[in-house]
């Protein structure tokens, strides 16, 4: 099946200026020709006309939990059933992909269920975006619990072979956490957010076992502490990454290790955590770490790491509103785009199939309205989502329900 696609201009996001007059032509799931609008013969190729709308690549978020979304922080993770659970991730991939996501990572999730519904995705089972998967997370034993279910360990030798399951399982990346998180911890070990709590050589084992078969690891690491031995230990990505002092930003850059800040979660913990059920030490703290995270973000840009769009947050608040975040933090606009499409794409190694319009490349595309290099906010206003060369929303048609979702109704 071809596409011919013609928008009233192109956003490339490889770094170029928008351009006009221009037609995109794919061909199955690939993009193959970039020409001047109606310079070709449309010899019965399925033709959408887009005056006013932007063309450009399919938003990526590369920090996702897509079985926490719409779960309240307060109901104790015990009193939810696996089936609730895999439920929810189901209905949230098909509402990413309304929402112009085509590419999501998901870093941390009870029972491996990524792995799982990664699997379906590919199968057709489950209509959701591209899904890079870490199944469940790990984390130093007796702490935070949350509806995770970590994986906890103690000790390099522990560390060690629960990477190895978790890459038998399927992790297309390994997710460790770090440090404790904005509120400093939970229950009664609270301290300053961000403390250490998994050792150096811990991080190594991880790091070294995750590295072994090609694969990628990443932390969840706010203080300087953790997020130095994170480096230190070879980790490819830091997640949040609050509190950045100069010589973790000059490691970054010698080990080219990119950061996800992930701004808009900090930020909705102040505003609205309590009703979300969040502890209070946690809704008190993210202002201080909103900031801390504001200006470490724009130090990491300047200096010249991959700073990629995460949001860590609810449905209707995912890369979109974090590419907003990543401009008040000080990157310029087309900076920000592209944190959510070709630099992503960079980070999780899918630059030569992924996030750009150009040809030969994968046909995950988005048709916004308005220009989202003058209004961010177009990048709300998706109109159409093409993933590999396949209208499946449009105007006229939401994204379809998938086949394990039929069979629920």
């Amino acid at each position: 099946m071809k596409l011919i696609i013609r928008p009233e201009r192109v956003l490339d996001c490889t770094g170029a200026d928008s351009s006009t007059g221009l037609e995109v032509v794919t061909s199955g799931e690939r993009i193959e020709e970039i020409r001047p609008a109606e310079s070709g013969e449309a010899d019965g190729a399925q033709v959408i006309e887009a005056p006013g709308m932007t063309l450009m690549p399919g938003l990526m978020d590369l920090h996702i939990h897509l079985f926490q979304w719409g779960q309240r922080h307060d109901v104790p993770w015990e009193r939810e059933s696996i089936l609730e659970a895999g439920l929810r991730g189901i209905r949230n991939a098909r509402s990413a992909l309304e929402l112009g996501v085509t590419t999501v990572r998901d870093v941390a999730c009870r029972d491996n269920l990524s792995i799982q519904l990664r699997d379906l995705i590919r199968a057709g089972q489950v209509v959701g975006p591209r899904l890079l998967a870490s199944g469940t997370q790990l984390e130093a034993s007796g702490r935070a619990a949350y509806f995770f279910r970590a994986i906890y360990v103690n000790g390099p030798d522990e560390v060690r072979a629960a990477t190895r399951r978790q890459l038998r399982a399927g992790a297309d990346w390994i997710k460790v956490m770090a440090t404790s998180g904005v509120g400093g911890g939970t229950g009664h070990l609270i301290s300053e957010p961000g403390w250490q709590e998994l050792t150096e050589e811990e991080l190594r084992a991880a790091a070294i076992e995750a590295h072994g078969p090609g694969r990628k690891i990443t932390a969840h690491a706010i203080g300087n502490s953790g997020i130095k031995a994170a480096v230190r230990a070879g980790f490819d990505c830091i997640e949040h990454g609050d509190f950045l002092d100069e010589e973790a930003i000059e490691m970054m850059v010698e080990r080219n290790t990119a950061l996800v800040p992930t701004l808009t979660i900090t930020r909705n913990l102040g505003e609205h955590g309590a009703e979300r059920g969040f502890e209070q030490n946690i809704v008190d703290r993210a202002q201080q770490t909103l900031e801390a995270g504001f200006a470490s973000t724009l130090a990491a840009w300047n200096a010249g790491i991959r700073v990629a769009a995460g949001s860590d947050v609810d449905l209707d608040e995912t890369a979109a509103e974090e590419v907003r975040m990543l401009h008040r933090a000080g990157l310029p606009k087309m900076a920000a785009i592209m944190a959510a499409t070709s630099t992503a794409a960079s980070v999780i190694d899918l630059d030569h199939e992924l996030g750009t319009v150009e040809s030969n490349k994968i046909a995950d595309l988005l048709l916004v309205e308005g220009d989202p290099l003058e209004d961010l906010g177009a990048l709300d206003r998706v109109r159409y989502v093409i993933q590999g060369g396949v209208v499946i929303k449009s105007p006229d048609q939401s994204v379809v329900t998938s086949p394990l979702e039929a069979l629920a109704v």
